[in-house]
């Protein structure tokens, strides 16, 4: 009789490996964003997001921003960052404006 690695294991428990590795392995080309996302979503971790057709996310980010500048980190590169992701916005909602609007 054939038998593979996966005999004991239930079908439900193959797709999660099977997920587990698409995800594992896909992960060196996500995002820093997509990477923290899944992390929180795995370790049971509240979080938030902030979509640019939210037409208060470029205020906020912007008041994120300022506290950066007054608080820190005083890293160059994280405030950097930080205003590239301002304007990215920014960007994206003048490219997008008939999508723009309150959150739902």
């Amino acid at each position: 009789m054939y038998q593979h690695d996966h005999a004991d294991k239930t079908v439900k428990e193959m797709e999660a490996e099977k997920a587990d590795y698409i995800v594992s392995g896909a992960r060196d080309e996500l995002t820093k964003s997509e990477r923290i996302a899944i992390e929180c979503v795995e370790n049971d971790e509240p979080f938030f997001v902030l979509r640019a057709k939210d037409i208060f996310s470029v205020m906020i980010i912007r008041n994120y921003q300022k506290m950066v500048e007054d608080y820190g980190p005083y890293d160059q590169d994280f405030q950097i960052a930080v205003a590239d992701e301002v304007e990215r916005m920014r960007d994206w909602q003048h490219g997008h404006s008939s999508l723009v609007g309150y959150p739902d």
